[in-house]
């Protein structure tokens, strides 16, 4: 017997075989039901059935009247739409005064139905099961069972027309982006057409914001929040999952050191740029070392153990370094985060999910970093391939639950020196959330072509071998003089000066810009290099004298047994808020009389506007631009802007050290 679900009906009808109905209630819900009435006479009848309309209260042109044995009434070519379960509810009329019992066949399969009394021929009744039905056409017949059956005056079948509420296929995707910035959430739904849309932000409907994309010109903070839309068809509706915006633009300065994790390939020009990397490591948390391969070296150089020997003499000018700035990790945490990831050559061009190595020490390394209760974002810099950050992506999206995916992915910046292997490609196409900056200018600038690319002479002069021996090569302790190179040739450097305390924070958003170069989002989370004053490489050579300078003086630390050895970065400071609310027209005073030197230097002030980083079109002339206090601009008319004012403060001490703060100004 075939399995029919009997949905609660009213008083008595009952399906035998175990499956159970009682008659006169609802049919049981069918989604999206498209109901037929199939009347008696439109059926065939035999073995002496009639239709009769001797008994008021029918509909249609008659009911089925059945003789005591033998008869029948068959529907064919009965409306199944898509297929599956479909509504029965039968009307009839039992007067006798006694059940009867009858059989119900579906395409062939049948089961015992009975129909309970009625008061009278002329009191009519309807019940209701559920029974399968083929898509397209089906035969429902009743038959007498040796005895009379109930009179039927007709039959409803509502059968499954395929249609469907609205299902989200493809959630809107959330969005970090500086000001000035064009966006594009986009939904994909299925579901009975027409499918319509309204788009919301915290709940609140944007006006106009109807299709299956909404778009957002010269974003600004007042445009940051959750948006949402609603996709409603004539069967329901369906709220998509909330994708933020995120506006950044310059923070208050973070006590809190930025947390960071690097991978490296092993080439020459990494080796040095990991002296530079060690020699900082005050001013950020290392959370892993990873040791990978890339294009150029295709099986990495994790054998080598060169890593291991530079934290040898990293150990050896330690307490030097802590003499001058607190923060510097111990040599026991550098070697406990040093892993190994993909260093496997037939990768490189391989999908995570086809890798040959896939769970490597390095892969979990940042999985585990990536889920930690730390609450800090997870800066990864990729001076070789990125394919074990890859992995580590690809093994959180398919084997994790999607709230620490997303919490993973939402915690991420990433910033590639070159796409170095298939990895930083995957994770662009395959990982929309994650923050991804694929860096090129850096090559003209200090990489290999240091010296004979695009950079201005007087840049130059801080790349050449007299520099770089004079500097830290040569009597500048056991650190220093490991490094492989003739020249300043650190191709991999930029990926981790934006995390430096240098006071620009742009560790809190690569697009502010700074000792990293200035990025800007060009295809959702993807970074590529911005442009200053016209130039694509000057947002990069523009800090390479004071980043040098700086490097020059932690350089002196490593040798410099007392505090007053040694020259240290003054500390800029302005005074107010770093984030201000201004009018069109209002004259705005700048104050950097908070700033010290923590050496009693002398130091000189320089306010200017970073107008490629900020959103104005307009280049406010800055008064007085050299003095402490007392400098001033005027705000133009540009209502919902921001201007990026930066201070710069120099000292004049041996070397010459620069620290900044970045002040923005909305203007509302």
């Amino acid at each position: 017997m075939t399995a029919w679900a009997a949905t609660a009906l009213a008083a008595a009808l009952v399906v035998t075989g175990g499956h159970a109905a009682t008659a006169a209630g609802r049919q049981g819900a069918v989604a999206n039901a498209v109901s037929t009435t199939y009347e008696a006479e439109a059926g065939t009848v035999g073995g002496g059935t009639t239709i009769d309309s001797n008994n008021a209260g029918y509909t249609g042109g008659g009911f089925a009247n059945f003789p005591t044995g033998g008869g029948s009434l068959q529907f064919g070519s009965v409306a199944g739409g898509s297929g599956g379960s479909a509504g029965l509810t039968i009307r009839f009329a039992n007067g006798s005064g006694k059940t009867r019992t009858g059989r119900l066949v579906v395409n062939g399969a049948g089961q015992d139905i009975t129909f309970p009394t009625t008061s009278n021929w002329t009191t009519w009744q309807s019940t209701s099961l559920t029974v399968p039905l083929n898509s397209g056409g089906n035969t429902i017949r009743f038959e007498t069972n040796g005895q009379d059956l109930a009179n039927i005056d007709h039959i409803v079948v509502a059968a499954n027309d395929g249609a469907s509420a609205p299902v989200i296929t493809a959630q809107p995707v959330g969005q970090t982006v500086a000001p000035g910035a064009t966006i594009t959430f986009t939904v994909a739904a299925t579901g009975a057409s027409p499918l319509s849309y309204r788009w919301r932000r915290n709940g609140v409907d944007i006006a106009g914001a109807t299709a299956s994309s909404y778009t957002l010109t010269n974003v600004q903070s007042a445009h940051a929040g959750d948006y949402t839309v609603v996709v409603t068809n004539s069967l329901g509706s369906v709220t998509s999952d909330p994708a933020s915006l995120t506006v950044n633009d310059a923070p208050p300065p973070s006590t809190t050191r930025p947390r960071m994790i690097a991978m490296t390939d092993g080439e020459v020009d990494d080796r040095s740029s990991m002296v530079r990397f060690l020699t900082y490591a005050s001013d950020y948390d290392v959370a892993g070392i990873i040791q990978t391969n890339s294009r150029y070296q295709k099986s990495g150089h994790s054998g080598d153990r060169w890593i291991e020997a530079q934290l040898d003499r990293y150990q050896q000018v330690l307490p030097n370094l802590r003499l001058h700035k607190a923060g510097y990790p111990d040599t026991a945490t550098l070697r406990g985060v040093v892993r190994i990831g993909n260093e496997n050559s037939g990768d490189l061009t391989r999908a995570p999910a086809d890798m040959a190595t896939r769970d490597t020490p390095g892969s979990q390394l940042i999985i585990d970093r990536l889920l930690d209760n730390d609450p800090r974002p997870v800066h990864v810099s990729a001076w070789g391939g990125a394919n074990t950050l890859a992995y580590a992506l690809y093994k959180l999206k398919t084997q994790y639950p999607a709230a620490q995916y997303d919490r993973a992915v939402s915690r991420l910046w990433i910033y590639c020196i070159w796409y170095q292997d298939g990895g930083g490609q995957w994770i662009e196409d395959n990982i929309p959330g994650a923050r991804i900056y694929e860096a090129y200018k850096w090559d003209n600038v200090w990489d290999y072509q240091s010296l004979t690319g695009p950079s201005p002479d007087y840049v130059k002069a801080y790349m050449t071998q007299g520099w770089l021996d004079t500097n830290v090569k040569r009597n500048h302790g056991p650190l220093g003089a490991v490094v492989p190179q003739t020249y300043v040739s650190e191709g991999d450097t930029p990926s981790f000066l934006p995390m430096i305390d240098n006071g620009l924070t742009q560790y809190a958003d690569y697009t502010l810009g700074g000792w990293g170069g200035r990025p800007v989002f060009d295809t959702g989370n993807h970074m590529t290099d911005g442009v200053d004053d016209g130039n694509a490489n000057k947002p990069f050579w523009r800090w390479i004298p004071a980043a040098e300078n700086d490097y020059a003086a932690r350089m002196d630390w490593q040798v410099a047994t007392r505090f007053g050895d040694a020259n240290h970065q003054p500390v800029a400071r302005v005074a107010g808020g770093l984030t201000r609310t201004v009018s069109p027209g209002q004259t705005v005073t700048l104050d950097a009389s908070p700033t010290t030197d923590p050496d009693g230097n002398a130091l000189t002030y320089k306010w200017w506007q970073y107008a490629d980083a900020d959103s104005v079109s307009a280049r406010p002339t800055i008064s007085n631009d050299t003095a402490r206090t007392g400098a001033t601009f005027v705000v133009p008319n540009e209502p919902g802007k921001r201007i990026h004012v930066i201070l710069e403060v120099v000292d004049n001490g041996s070397p010459s050290l620069t620290h900044y703060q970045r002040v923005v100004f909305t203007i509302a």
